[in-house]
């Protein structure tokens, strides 16, 4: 018994790294591509079509071309205007509440 789990235990530490290169291999040619995408040199991609957020794009190079990857909506004065207001607001609460109107760096983290 115990020379089956030794075995056993050699055999999964030694195939691990074989079964995890598809894994390093992927994660290089996405960080290759993004790479990529971030100067403007994106592939050609004769991927279908696809309908996201109700656009249609042409493929995937289509929809990075558009800039659609790595965007927000447009907001308009007015929005901006309710938001700089709301800050104003909180900055203000905090110093009536005895802390420093703007958060220690650091002190936040924002899951990306």
């Amino acid at each position: 018994m115990r020379s089956f789990v030794a075995l056993l235990g050699l055999l999964l530490s030694v195939s691990q790294p074989i079964l995890a290169a598809p894994d390093d291999d992927r994660d290089a040619d996405r960080a290759k591509a993004e790479l990529k995408a971030q100067i403007g040199e994106t592939d050609a991609d004769t991927g279908p079509a696809f309908h996201f957020h109700g656009k249609n794009f042409a493929n995937k190079k289509a929809f990075i071309d558009s800039g659609a990857r790595c965007s927000t909506r447009h907001v308009t004065d007015y929005e901006q205007k309710l938001q700089d207001e709301l800050h104003v607001r909180y900055k203000a609460s905090r110093v009536l509440s005895g802390q420093s109107a703007y958060r220690a760096i650091g002190s936040i983290s924002i899951p990306v």
